[in-house]
């Protein structure tokens, strides 16, 4: 594959030609992953609560992610590694992938694929990409992804989708995004405010014996020993 026009002509059409995010999906499954035979992908958005979301996609059989709800997952995910460790990953085969949530499988893979790969898109979360054959992550492959992955960031960034995706409260370091639910995201506030496990308790409205559960929780998932390695989120605007 002749890696450099590929990523050229990505540059151009987003350039010059004012695509919607559709048609950005669309040239990257069937002319910029040309070679890799992409039968569906899809951009999950990774938001500082926990939330992950599904803005664009493409595929063959035109069923993956419609409508697709947001999600809150408290289980780390290929995207959230890819993201959290700006480098590819790679998730398997169809028997191999890790899927969170089974009942849709059938139907949005009825084919099945050999491949998949999590590519991070720096500041916003992963493209996640489902291929018919088995693609091997050789060094120019991989920088490649990663290449691409950091031009769709800038074209989101430029036509102001942080907004748009409601990303307005973002984690600064991506060693921080981590998954938390919403309840856990809530302590962790009330935690950076300086207030005890009983005043949370009342704050929020439940015991103190699960504010202390949770809290623990939070410092496992975060690595940590305890309230002042807690790492601040910091606002960045759009």
């Amino acid at each position: 594959m002749d890696y450099l026009s590929k990523l050229h002509e990505l540059v151009r059409f987003q350039r010059f030609s004012e695509p919607s995010l559709e048609e950005v999906f669309a040239l990257l499954a069937q002319r910029t992953f040309s070679a890799l035979y992409v039968d569906s992908l899809f951009l999950a958005v990774l938001r500082a609560n926990g939330a992950i979301h599904f803005p664009a996609r493409y595929s063959k059989t035109n069923t993956l992610f419609v409508n697709y709800p947001e999600r809150v997952l408290d289980t780390d995910t290929p995207g959230r590694q890819a993201f959290v460790r700006d480098q590819v990953v790679e998730c398997g085969s169809f028997e191999e992938y890790p899927f969170y949530y089974p009942q849709n499988v059938t139907s949005l893979f009825p084919n099945g694929f050999q491949s998949s790969l999590a590519i991070p898109v720096p500041g916003f979360g992963a493209l996640t990409l489902y291929s018919s054959v088995v693609i091997v992550l050789e060094h120019d492959i991989e920088r490649f992804l990663q290449t691409v992955g950091e031009i769709l960031a800038l074209h989101l960034e430029a036509r102001s989708y942080r907004a748009k995706f409601n990303q307005v409260d973002f984690v600064a370091e991506p060693s921080a995004l981590l998954p938390l639910t919403p309840r856990q995201w809530a302590i962790h506030e009330a935690i950076l405010k300086g207030l005890p496990n009983g005043a949370i308790a009342k704050e929020l409205s439940y015991s103190e014996s699960l504010i202390r559960q949770e809290t623990m929780r939070i410092y496992s998932k975060l690595g940590i020993r305890g309230r002042k390695d807690l790492p601040i989120r910091r606002r960045i605007e759009s």
